[in-house]
């Protein structure tokens, strides 16, 4: 069982209505998550607000991650959440 805190709950709400409201001004976004939990709730968080979202991580297939940065390099994808993946040098 996972316990969040009341802080970090409200702190990821602000932050999900924050970019939701001002994605516009940000354009493409990479968001790096902590864990394989954090990066499908993320996805599937700002899914539900209307961004055209995905993820890729280490353990997925390489044919489906390299298909999905290509999609967000090629700006089919707003937001890509991805772990230990898209890292410096990339």
């Amino acid at each position: 069982m996972i316990l969040l805190s009341l802080p970090f709950i409200l702190y990821y709400l602000f932050m999900m209505d924050f970019y939701v409201k001002n994605r516009e001004r940000y354009g493409k976004t990479l968001i790096f998550a902590l864990n394989g939990l954090h990066c499908f709730t993320l996805c599937q968080d700002l899914k539900e607000q209307g961004v055209n979202c995905d993820f890729i991580y280490a353990s997925n297939d390489n044919k489906d991650n390299e298909r999905k940065i290509r999609a967000f390099k090629n700006g089919k994808l707003d937001v890509l959440v991805n772990i230990n993946i898209m890292t410096e040098g990339s």
